[in-house]
């Protein structure tokens, strides 16, 4: 540039009229300062979800194991009394029975654990493992109610059945006694074939040339039935020989 040129332009700004261009500054970058993490600051894991500990409760072993035995007993007795069910029901059906398995009865208000029928003889079986001798006891009146010919109530434990048989005894009618049998399962075979015996028989017999009337009075066996026949012809040759 001319030197008088350069002049100028500096006298014209020393007077303030000419204004001399800026080049603007570039716009500087802020870089923000990242501040390092401490080295003694723990990091945090992410919480572990709670799971709540179950306990078992605890076991008894003694009751558990009463409560095993006393199932598996029960379980027992049940299979006793269908199995003496079942072996009423072979033998009477051998000897041309009717049998019949929890027969309902007084318009099916009860069930026969055994019902036997056979022309006109009509036998209710009663099977006792269980149940308390008041129930059975029930269980004979309601038989006895059902017209039934014979109730036998039968039982492998004789101290129950003897305990059956004394309130049976006090609870029941007299008249109804001499159609009560109470027995175990090997003496109900026992007292079927004599009962079917004496229904062959002639009601009377004669001893010594005397006439004996024969009142069979359902005893508990068959030698006492034969005890029982004996006393009644020997009480009746008595009866005659003081009338001579």
């Amino acid at each position: 540039m001319h030197q008088s040129k350069v002049e100028e332009i500096l006298r014209e700004a020393l007077q303030g009229e000419v204004s001399i261009p800026v080049k603007p500054d570039k716009p500087t970058k802020v870089v923000k300062e990242e501040k390092p993490l401490p080295t003694d600051t723990p990091i945090e894991k992410p919480e572990t979800p709670k799971v709540e500990e179950v306990t078992n409760p605890k076991i008894d072993l003694q009751i558990e194991a009463e409560k095993f035995i006393n199932k598996e007993a029960e379980k027992e007795k049940q299979r006793e009394h269908r199995f003496i069910q079942e072996y009423i029901k072979k033998v009477a059906e051998a000897r041309n029975f009717k049998a019949v398995l929890e027969e309902p009865i007084n318009n099916g208000a009860g069930k026969v654990d055994v019902s036997l029928h056979r022309d006109e003889l009509k036998i209710a079986c009663e099977i006792s493992v269980t149940n308390t001798m008041e129930y059975e006891v029930q269980n004979i009146q309601k038989c006895l109610t059902a017209n039934y010919t014979l109730v036998f109530m039968i039982s492998n434990d004789l101290k129950h059945l003897n305990a059956i048989r004394a309130l049976a005894v006090r609870e029941i009618d007299q008249s109804f006694h001499n159609r009560l049998y109470f027995v175990s399962k090997d003496e109900f075979v026992n007292q079927l074939d004599l009962l079917l015996s004496q229904k062959s028989q002639p009601t009377e017999t004669r001893a010594k040339g005397y006439r004996v009337k024969l009142n069979y009075n359902g005893s508990q066996d068959s030698l006492g039935q034969q005890r029982a026949l004996k006393d009644i012809i020997a009480s009746s040759i008595r009866r005659n020989e003081k009338d001579v």
